[in-house]
């Protein structure tokens, strides 16, 4: 058996390293030691590494190699002519360059994610050099550089193996060593688009093995055969692994060993579920003065498709005002609609079929129900925010019963329920929640909600029945039949759908704890001057809940009830259990906080989760059968109210898609009692400043591509506060916008607070009454990872506007299927995006199935990638939110240093928006967007953050107008809102 080359990684924080990683593995035949360069210093190299490796790869990375203060590691391997195999690309080519007199210089015709001709040089002896055997001379690949070396290298000690000329500029693109094997590379060998990616590393490892040879090193090869017998194991492992069943049947199987039970409820007989879904939220969920949420596609071709499906035969997606068709109809001489039908019916609405055909609605009522909050505080100093060595702390809710005489967090148990108050006053408002702190450097949300969902998975029965809508109203019958389904797609066959699970949000600076974990560094924090007690991170887990499949206009109702099977285990008394919790006094306890706490323990709240006992079995199973019941009968009278209703009219404002956003400039004044008053956190000249900052970064070398942002407040006044209903508000805005990745969180509750503790306000770093509301009208998805562990990604980077006519829509498309801009900015995400799932899946299976794809929407044609892989096993949510997160479309790339430039110029932190919100379920799939176009709404202000990526390339004043016209996107229609409904006076001072 043919043994492995090793190769060590020096990793410059790059967003493509994983790409080359991924290479190196495959190649060969087993992964590389990955180390970041200020990770060791050279004698530690040479005590770890030095006689146990075969080469040496150093990445891409940014800044200047003439300046930066991370190379010294690099620096003293060349400067001791280290002999070994040593590979430099792009960041690495121009470090070894500068090492033997190389000037950088800037690349005077700057383009990032071109797509350049490399042309191969011949030597002395007319050879092209062996590091390009077996490749054609001319070939394409990809360059991210904003740096060059100056071609006047020292040819005694290198030679110039490859160069380009790009727009008459020529640019050095690769050089060797004359005496040592040393080789660089100027271009990208790894990105998707490059040519010959394989064979460029075949190469370099055939160098690596035939200079072993024929220099007879000897080498010692002990961490060689360790890694290589760990590799097999690890295989082998892999392989047993791979027949491993993880589909959800698992779950029917060894019903009794289960310690919950799923009851589900099929509503079935609804002819267009997408009109009446605001109205079931609305009725079923919706409370102000509560946490409720509505994950909520509203993709208007789910509409179209549900306006086609009147007619049996009829084929109408996407053909509006088109008259009725048969099936067998065809018109040749429609041919712009036939293309668009055809299109519509292959592309985009399997799409939307696959992606998001799925709403979820629930809220935090019911004794299982959990909310979670998180949030970064500063050690000794739990109320000021903003330090280096923030860590987190995680709060954990659980809804205040006023029947109830004890805590949820107890840690005594009661098995006999009392009903009289006679040991706490309790709150009598709906949303007041007694709380845990969990408070300690290691903390870790992804991890802790995983492990809170541990509990759940492959640990619950199925309890199926469906309810006819159509035979209920038709037989006056309010009951729900127990007719099982063993074969339904939403529980069976679709592998994306959520029985249950974790639903929230993380805003943008929960970056700080995925760094921490990724890259082992703490950055210093955004201080956040208003002070709004708004946590980093929520999730709520619902006892009731609401599915929404919009393709086949099936509802689920579905209930979590803990089994009655569930007993003490060996029929010991409860009385053991309490006497070992008592003794446990490094424990969190109710409202109050702990430092020491080293088990993440979910809370036994009466024994209700962890061994539910006949009476809390009762009591549960009674809910959820009132809440089916109720939930039942609102539905009924929905439907009979709605079922034929038509849309109420949109409101009157200007043309979004044409950009077209009415006449207000310094005011519009109706009513003088009601205004609302938009500001910029920014001026237009600071903003312009701020897109000079990052391009000067851009060209200096530190980055690709930098996605800037600014914020902007509404703030309004309205004679009658509580007359406005942001759920209303939410109505109105979904109807102008629909897209697939909306969704709706009011979020309202009180602390039982521990007065002792946070005397006077002091060290409190959260709020004792906190209330906001989401808006979120995002297109955009960032993560998903379904139930055969299959993860996607869909960055969309190039849109362009609609054509009037058949002639002009193709015209359009060609213009942005050739518009190298666009390209360059989606191919930067495209190799930012692999280069993550590299870090998560299996060997080989990363695959980019779309590239540069122009999907047609209504109003206008996007281009959009795709990226799929398949997770390893070992990998959960945490890992993958740990290891992508935040997603690269609101940073930019190289994505580490991309945030750290922009934290610097944007100063204040991003909150909610530029985060992402969706759910992660019980069975360990989840979906998340990125939040775009989003209002949060608190205290009478309405937040909205806008901005776009900034190139080389960019235009200062165009950008500006960019951004501002994204954040009129919604700023516009709520202004409208609130001049029909008030009579509102408009201003924007920006």
């Amino acid at each position: 058996m043919i043994k492995p080359v090793i190769s060590l990684f020096i990793d410059n924080f790059d967003s493509y390293s994983y790409n080359i990683i991924y290479f190196l593995q495959k190649i060969n035949g087993i992964k590389p030691i990955v180390i970041y360069p200020d990770e060791i210093n050279y004698d530690e190299f040479l005590e770890k590494y030095n006689n146990k490796i075969d080469n040496i790869i150093i990445s891409p990375g940014y800044g200047n190699p003439e300046e930066n203060k991370y190379n010294n590691l690099i620096i003293n391997i060349l400067k001791n002519n280290l002999n070994i195999p040593i590979l430099g690309i792009c960041y690495g080519h121009q470090l070894i360059c500068n090492f033997y007199g190389g000037k950088i210089k800037k690349v005077k015709n700057m383009f990032h994610g071109n797509i350049n001709i490399i042309h191969i040089n011949k030597d002395e002896n007319g050879k092209y050099c062996n590091l390009f055997n077996n490749i054609k001379n001319d070939f394409k690949a990809t360059c991210y550089n904003s740096l060059k070396v100056s071609k006047h290298i020292n040819t005694s000690i290198l030679d110039i193996i490859c160069y380009s000329i790009y727009l008459n500029e020529y640019i050095l693109m690769g050089i060797k060593h004359k005496q040592l094997p040393y080789y660089s590379v100027q271009y990208h060998p790894e990105s998707v688009v490059s040519e010959y990616s394989y064979q460029f590393f075949e190469n370099f490892k055939n160098i690596t093995i035939d200079y072993h040879k024929k220099n007879k090193t000897i080498r010692f090869r002990q961490l060689e055969n360790d890694l290589f017998q760990t590799y097999i194991k690890n295989k082998q492992i892999s392989d047993i692994n791979n027949v491993k069943d993880i589909s959800f049947n698992n779950c029917l199987n060894n019903a009794s060993e289960k310690m919950y039970e799923l009851k589900i409820v099929k509503v079935i007989g609804i002819e267009n579920l997408c009109n009446i879904s605001y109205d079931i939220f609305q009725n079923v969920f919706y409370n102000k003065d509560d946490i409720c949420f509505w994950l909520d596609s509203n993709n208007e071709i789910l509409y179209e498709q549900n306006q086609g499906e009147k007619n049996q035969g009829e084929k109408n997606q996407g053909e509006k005002n088109q008259g009725e068709k048969n099936q067998g109809e065809k018109n040749q001489g429609e041919k712009n609609q036939g293309e668009k039908k055809q299109g519509e019916k292959n592309g985009i609405f399997n799409d939307i079929v696959n992606s998001s055909r799925f709403s979820y609605m629930g809220n935090a009522r019911g004794t299982l129900s959990d909310v979670v909050e998180y949030y970064f505080v500063t050690p000794g100093n739990d109320g000021e925010k903003g330090g280096k060595n923030e860590y987190g702390a995680i709060i954990n809710l659980k809804r205040k019963d006023r029947n109830k005489t004890t805590s949820h967090f107890s840690h005594q148990t009661q098995n006999n329920i009392s009903e009289k108050n006679n040991c706490l006053n309790f709150d009598e408002e709906n949303n007041t929640y007694e709380y845990q702190e969990i408070i300690k450097p290691n903390n870790c949300l992804v991890k802790y909600l995983n492990k809170k969902l541990e509990k759940y998975k492959n640990n619950f029965n199925i309890n199926l029945s469906t309810f006819d809508i159509n035979e209920n109203i038709k037989n006056n019958d309010s009951n729900y039949s127990y007719s099982p389904f063993d074969k339904d797609d939403f529980i069976f066959n679709n592998k994306d759908t959520c029985l249950l699970g974790y639903i929230g949000l993380f805003n943008y600076e929960y970056k700080y704890e995925t760094i921490k974990f990724l890259y082992g560094k703490n950055f210093e924090h955004a201080k956040n001057k208003d002070n709004e007690y708004l946590p980093v991170s929520f999730f709520i887990f619902p006892q009731n809940f609401i599915a929404l499949d919009l393709v086949t206009n099936c509802l689920y109702l579905i209930c979590l009830e803990p089994t009655k099977e569930e007993k003490e285990e060996n029929g010991e008394k409860d009385e053991k259990d309490e006497k070992d919790e008592k003794g446990e006094t490094t424990k969190a306890r109710p409202s109050d906080c702990s430092h020491e706490m080293e088990n993440e323990r979910i809370p036994k709240f009466a024994n209700k989760i962890n061994k539910p006992c006949d009476k809390i079995c009762a009591s549960i199973k009674k809910e959820n059968e009132q809440w089916v019941q109720e939930t039942l009968n609102k539905i009924v009278s929905i439907v009979n109210k709605r079922s034929d209703q038509i849309g109420e009219k949109n409101g009157n404002f200007g043309d979004e898609k044409n950009g077209n956003f009415g006449d207000e400039k310094n005011g519009n004044f109706g009513d003088e009692k009601n205004k609302i008053v938009f500001s910029s956190s920014l001026s237009k000249d600071k903003y312009i400043e701020n897109v000079k900052k990052c391009k000067d970064k851009i060209t200096n070398g530190y980055s690709y591509e930098l996605c800037l942002t600014t914020s902007f407040k509404g703030k309004y006044y309205i004679s009658d506060k509580n007359s406005i209903d942001m759920l209303d508000l939410y109505k109105y805005l979904r109807k102008i916008n629909k897209v697939s990745y909306s969704c709706f969180i009011n979020y309202n509750r009180k602390l039982i607070i521990n007065k002792n503790k946070y005397e006077n306000g002091k060290n409190k770093y959260f709020s004792e009454k906190l209330e906001f509301n989401i808006l979120c009208l995002s297109p955009e998805e960032f993560l998903r990872k379904n139930k055969n562990n299959i993860i996607r990604s869909k960055p969309i980077k190039g849109t362009i506007k609609r054509g009037k006519t058949y002639e002009e829509d193709l015209k359009l498309i060609k213009e942005l299927k050739n518009n190298k801009k666009e390209i360059s900015e989606n191919l930067m995400i495209v190799d930012l995006t692999t280069n993550d799932f590299h870090r998560l899946c299996k060997m080989d299976t990363v695959k980019v199935t779309k590239l540069f794809d122009i999907e047609s929407y209504t109003f206008l044609h996007q281009m959009v990638s795709e990226i799929i892989g398949e997770s390893n096993n070992s990998k959960d949510f945490s890992d993958a939110i740990i290891n992508i997160f935040p997603g690269g479309s609101m940073t930019g790339s190289p994505k580490l240093i991309s945030m750290a430039i922009l934290q610097e110029i944007e100063e204040l932190p991003r909150g909610i928006y530029s985060g992402s919100v969706g759910f992660i379920s019980i069975e360990g799939n989840f979906i998340f967007n990125i939040i775009i176009r989003t209002a949060i709404i608190q205290n009478n202000i309405i937040s909205i953050g806008a901005g776009g990526a900034i190139t080389v390339k960019s235009d200062e004043n165009a950008e500006y107008d960019e951004m501002v016209l994204k954040f009129k996107s919604i700023s516009t229609p709520i202004c409208s809102y609130f001049k029909e409904r008030y009579n509102a006076n408009v201003q924007y001072i920006i």
